[in-house]
């Protein structure tokens, strides 16, 4: 990922974005600035955080795919002739 400083410095949090998030609280580091686009290459500083984050993502992913399906799946049923309410 790669963000200009003034998207590191960014202190609003309800228009934060996550990368910014994850830069202040030391999740992601510098990696490289290149000069040419002016834009700074933020990657995971170690593979304890990479782990962390890969495991928390796809907790997220799985449990969004739940209730998408469970929401899906009850749609499915009450626009059916299964049920008289």
């Amino acid at each position: 990922k790669t963000v200009d400083v003034k998207g590191l410095g960014a202190y609003e949090i309800d228009e934060q974005p996550i990368h910014t998030l994850l830069f202040q609280t030391g999740y992601l580091t510098v990696e490289d600035y290149l000069e040419e686009d002016r834009v700074f290459k933020l990657a995971m500083p170690n593979e304890e955080i990479r782990e962390s984050i890969s495991k928390y993502l796809i907790k997220i992913l799985i449990y969004s795919f739940q209730l998408h399906s469970f929401n899906f799946f009850f749609l499915l049923i009450l626009n059916s002739n299964l049920f008289v309410f």
